[in-house]
């Protein structure tokens, strides 16, 4: 393949706008958190390491899970945070999924 021929295979890709951010996980596996049961570890067991962890001044702790996936047609976002009490078990979950379409009538 000639150098010309990579070049335009490289401009190709960069102008297909497409952007991921985060890690895909399952949004299914909420499911298996019992609140008051689960703990940390199992969170972090059930989906990785969380992109963030937060830490408050009362002894609670929450972790960010999110994944966004855009392209020129749509966009997929998947975000859960986890919140642990101070002995270390789910206190609660808050997720968002949404996947959206986007098409131009001409």
């Amino acid at each position: 393949m000639s150098l010309r021929n990579k070049l335009v295979m490289v401009l190709m890709l960069l102008l297909s706008g497409c952007a991921t951010y985060g890690r895909e996980f399952d949004m299914a596996a909420v499911d298996k958190i019992v609140i008051g049961q689960t703990t940390k570890a199992e969170v972090i067991a059930l989906f990785g390491s969380p992109i963030g962890i937060s830490k408050t001044g009362d002894g609670h702790t929450y972790l960010a899970y999110s994944y966004s996936h855009a392209t020129m047609g749509g966009a997929e976002v998947q975000t859960l945070s986890v919140a642990i009490d101070r002995d270390g078990k789910v206190e609660n979950t808050f997720t968002n999924s949404t996947n959206s379409t986007i098409s131009i009538k001409q």
